[in-house]
């Protein structure tokens, strides 16, 4: 698992640096102004898996988190095109409370638009619990908001997978999006512990509301968005 973590980091930082078969080319990519939020402990993603998404450039994302025994304020800022960082301050039931920073680099290979790598960092100060990790965004079935069929907008299908450290456990994760519309879709994620499910609602284009279960507990989110 150390091996094939270390080769899938490895890879997406030389598609980065420009080095390796692949160069990256900075495009739109597979993301939806709906798959901007921020997860449990701070990057871009689902519930509590990061996706290969960033916050826009020049973009606030702040968020407020909560679960069982566990309650999260995060804040994420687009400082370059494709880069986010952030942080937040776990506040927990047990265990203490911590606040962690957090980085990530989405990677679109130019010959594969609908495939996207991010590759980010977790708690790097190991307050809570320091995270490596790489995971891969793709569209199965690429919404088309702009062409109705029938009248009827085009489902969308999102893919993610990836694996990482710490809170990962060097495992394997992975989730998927089901995007009904721009206002709505249904998500749901192996977290390598639990199977989490949500539905996330954009009733205004700067806000996001996330209501589901995390494991056997209910798990409630909000992020807004906004530039300066």
């Amino acid at each position: 698992m150390k091996l094939v973590l270390n080769l899938g980091i490895g890879a997406a930082l030389l598609a980065v640096t420009g080095i390796g078969p692949a160069s990256a080319q900075v495009v739109q990519g597979t993301r939806e102004g709906l798959t901007v939020a921020n997860s449990l402990y701070g990057p871009t993603g689902l519930i509590t898996i990061p996706t290969a998404y960033v916050t826009p450039h020049r973009t606030w994302a702040l968020s407020a988190s909560f679960g069982r025994d566990i309650r999260v304020p995060a804040v994420n800022y687009g400082v370059l095109p494709y880069i986010e960082i952030g942080g937040g301050f776990v506040d927990r039931e047990s265990g203490g409370n911590k606040a962690i920073a957090n980085a990530k680099v989405t990677i679109i290979p130019s010959n594969f638009k609908w495939f996207e790598i991010g590759v980010g960092i977790i708690d790097p100060a190991d307050a809570v619990d320091q995270t490596v990790y790489f995971v891969a965004s793709a569209d199965l079935v690429p919404p088309k908001w702009d062409v109705p069929e029938r009248g009827i907008e085009s489902v969308g299908l999102k893919a993610h997978f990836g694996a990482g450290t710490g809170l990962f456990r060097e495992k394997f994760f992975g989730g998927a999006e089901l995007l009904f519309n721009k206002k709505l879709s249904l998500i749901g994620e192996w977290d390598t512990k639990n199977v989490n499910a949500a539905v996330r609602f954009a009733p205004a284009d700067y806000l996001r509301l996330q209501l589901g279960v995390q494991g056997k507990d209910i798990h409630f989110s909000a992020t807004t968005t906004f530039r300066l």
